[in-house]
């Protein structure tokens, strides 16, 4: 994540693709799909998430991931009900005003 943290998401991108050919972890996968949102690739890392958040090894973060995507693109109701699988219906509802505000301000 450090690469995609500095903006260098080609080389985060490729780091995730190798640790996905040994094992596809939904953690790993889950990272990639933030990466691909960073990138401004929401329809591919919708996807990804998607696939992460379904696998029975996922957690809530892998699960908060998935929400948190379809959020920046503006599905509220479904970002809203995947949040509530590990929060409370106030905080999965705080959670996506926040991201809508954000977009709001062009973040």
């Amino acid at each position: 994540m450090a690469a995609a943290q500095k903006g260098d998401y080609a080389t985060a991108l490729a780091f995730f693709d190798r640790s996905l050919n040994l094992r596809q972890d939904p953690r790993v996968m889950s990272n990639k799909a933030m990466t691909l949102a960073l990138a401004g690739r929401l329809p591919e890392a919708e996807a990804l998430a998607q696939q992460a958040a379904g696998s029975p090894e996922a957690d809530a973060r892998v699960r908060q991931s998935y929400a948190l995507v379809l959020a920046m693109q503006g599905k509220t109701d479904a970002a809203a009900e995947t949040y509530a699988r590990d929060l409370s219906t106030d905080q999965a509802a705080a959670n996506v005003a926040l991201v809508q505000k954000m977009r709001r301000q062009g973040v």
